[in-house]
């Protein structure tokens, strides 16, 4: 599960970058069997919403909005998955470490598409 692309902005609010890396692997070990069934699941046909507590460098912590959507699979069978972070971030955020964005969610929910799988 590689990260086509993740955007500057979050790159730089990460003060690291995402793309290339496996989503997988960067799950603790706990939680790589929840990602991948999640993951299996968008690719199945659904839609997951989930949100993350993330402490900022400077300022209150901030409870972040993921929405996760996925695209029809190639002729290989691999299905892309858009993640869309609701950050309304200034120039000057940064999270303190990029290790909350990669650990546990706060929660997640997970939406079938009608229809589909």
């Amino acid at each position: 599960m590689t990260i086509r692309l993740a955007g500057t902005r979050y790159t730089h609010i990460l003060g690291a970058e995402l793309t290339g890396k496996d989503w997988l692997a960067a799950a603790s070990e706990r939680h790589r069997p929840v990602r991948l069934n999640l993951f299996n699941t968008l690719a199945r046909g659904a839609v997951a919403v989930d949100h993350r507590l993330l402490a900022m460098s400077v300022g209150d912590d901030i409870v972040v909005e993921e929405i996760l959507l996925p695209f029809a699979a190639d002729a290989q069978g691999a299905c892309q998955v858009l993640t869309h972070v609701n950050l309304k971030a200034t120039q000057h955020l940064k999270i303190k470490s990029v290790a909350q964005v990669l650990s546990d969610p706060i929660d997640f929910k997970l939406v079938p598409l009608a229809g589909v799988g």
